[in-house]
């Protein structure tokens, strides 16, 4: 039996799909979340979209990745799976994927700092850098 996924490694060699993939990667990913949310609460469709005062006719559509949301809809599923919700910019990947490398070993205290030192990324108030809270990116990948 061959597994969706080592198609889909070996479709990504193909160029054509690659592009494809990646212009659709953030709705694939937002369908896999909310997979991976109702498959960890122990849900059915029927019964997150009964939680959330839906159809379970949306679930299943925002599962397939066939529906853009709104980030009201993704609370409203958040509340109901008893997760918080979590949306960030990551940097572009390369090809060899080093920038991001970088970003992964890198501490708190070194993201605070390169915050800080970053001219575009300076609040007018300063006391905000006493009150922050660096959060690093979570970089794991959503599994089904």
């Amino acid at each position: 039996m061959t597994l969706i996924s080592d198609l889909h490694q070996q479709w990504l060699n193909d160029p054509e799909y690659k592009a494809a993939y990646e212009a659709q990667r953030p709705e694939f990913e937002v369908a896999s979340a909310i997979i991976a949310a109702r498959s960890s609460a122990n849900l059915t469709q029927k019964e997150l979209a009964e939680l959330m005062s839906a159809k379970q006719s949306l679930i299943a559509r925002l599962e397939a990745g066939e529906q853009n949301t709104t980030i009201k809809t993704l609370n409203r599923i958040a509340q109901a799976t008893n997760t918080r919700l979590h949306i960030s910019f990551l940097p572009q990947q390369t090809e060899d994927s080093t920038d991001w490398q970088k970003v992964e070993e890198m501490t708190e205290e070194e993201i605070e700092a390169n915050a800080k030192a970053d001219p575009d990324c300076q609040p007018t108030d300063d006391d905000f850098w006493d009150d922050a809270t660096v959060v690093k990116p979570n970089t794991d990948k959503v599994s089904q």
